[in-house]
């Protein structure tokens, strides 16, 4: 997935920081010393827009996604999303506690630079096959997950 630059007319839907590993990105700290699997650059969440909302059980999941990248020679790597469909769990001996969680996709976005970046997540909806007839209109959630360099550093459901 390719990211284009938002712009000062950015989306921002919601604001909330977001910073990889232990919230670097400190004021008055020379990173360039420290090596980047210990302090990974800070990305900022500025807004996730739910797009085709709302729309039918078999319709792909679409999401306007804007990030901004305060480091800025940007990240060394692509950060790795994941879409997540959370089903419900079977009770025991109802499916003795099967999880129902499906992965929609899982992919690389980059590269990242330095500020405000945006791209448009597409994912196939969730396979009703798999989900239990009693909970086809149940409530669920979708959870959209961003790892850099193997740690996961956002969880947004």
């Amino acid at each position: 997935v390719g990211l284009e630059s938002a712009g000062d007319n950015g989306l921002v839907d919601a604001e909330q920081d977001v910073e990889a590993g232990a919230l670097g990105g400190k004021e008055g700290v020379d990173y360039d010393d420290i090596p980047e699997d210990i302090v990974p650059p800070s990305i900022k969440l500025r807004g996730i827009k739910v797009l085709d909302n709302p729309s039918r059980l078999l319709s792909p999941l679409r999401f306007e996604v804007t990030i901004e990248c305060v480091e800025e020679r940007g990240l060394k790597e692509d950060l790795r999303w994941q879409v997540i469909w959370v089903g419900p769990t079977r009770r025991l001996g109802q499916g003795e506690g099967q999880n129902q969680d499906q992965e929609l996709d899982d992919f690389l976005v980059g590269p990242v630079k330095g500020g405000i970046s945006r791209f448009i997540i597409d994912v196939p909806p969730p396979d009703p096959a798999k989900i239990p007839d009693v909970d086809i209109l149940g409530a669920t959630v979708v959870l959209l997950m961003c790892s850099y360099r193997e740690k996961r550093f956002l969880q947004i459901g």
